[in-house]
């Protein structure tokens, strides 16, 4: 059967009906998304003889498979689908089996942590019945705290990245180079683990670059 691996807030995982659904804002649609930027009817999913189409409703902020804006596409099992600050997954086994094409997405971190989860089949799966009785689609029993850390942490890193840019240009470098290494296939403590090691190596190398360059300039006296 057809899935969505759905990471707004939370993440959660929806099996797909075998008729048409829409996504959005909105409580009253078939899949609401806890994301404050998406319109209130933002895209649709609808089945197909060979698959499913997916269809933007003429959202303000577009939609968005495997990083290409799209009005209308075709989508392919293991297609991440970006709406707003929302990552959605297309599956019909219980794991992502693309392993590339991550790197040309609007948000590769946020993909990355809903494919481990995948992976690691630590996503909970419900129907799209749920959010007709009044409750979002999939929604998983996580205590709030966990929750509200999770939020709170990534608007400060949001808040950071702002205030100085340089920090921003670190983390994706560490980005980058976590692709490279096949990042996906990682535990998470050993993630954590070389996160620290490619941050502290950033770190010190544009720390070292800004000490030569003072070097190099010097005093009007020392260059006489």
């Amino acid at each position: 059967m057809a899935r969505l691996m759905i990471f707004d807030d939370c993440v959660r995982g929806l099996d797909l009906p075998e008729h048409a659904i829409i996504v959005g804002r909105s409580k009253r649609v078939d899949v609401p998304i806890r994301d404050r930027i998406l319109s209130r009817k933002h895209c649709s999913i609808i089945p197909m003889e060979s698959g499913f189409s997916l269809v933007d409703l003429k959202s303000q902020n577009g939609t968005f498979v495997n990083g290409s804006r799209i009005e209308k596409a075709e989508l392919e099992y293991d297609d991440v689908i970006e709406i707003g600050e929302t990552v959605i997954v297309i599956l019909d086994t219980d794991s992502w089996e693309r392993g590339e094409g991550l790197t040309r997405l609007r948000n590769p971190v946020k993909a990355q942590d809903l494919i481990q989860r995948i992976n690691k089949k630590n996503v909970p799966v419900s129907g799209v019945t749920d959010a007709r009785n009044g409750e979002s689609a999939g929604s998983p029993a996580v205590p709030a705290g966990e929750l509200l850390e999770e939020l709170v942490m990534r608007r400060l890193a949001k808040v950071l990245a702002r205030k100085d840019p340089l920090q921003g240009e670190i983390a994706e470098k560490v980005v980058e180079k976590m692709l490279s290494e096949g990042w996906p296939d990682e535990g998470l403590d050993s993630t954590r683990t070389r996160v620290k090691e490619l941050l502290e190596n950033f770190v010190s190398s544009q720390g070292s670059r800004q000490d030569g360059k003072a070097a190099d300039s010097g005093s009007p006296e020392e260059q006489e």
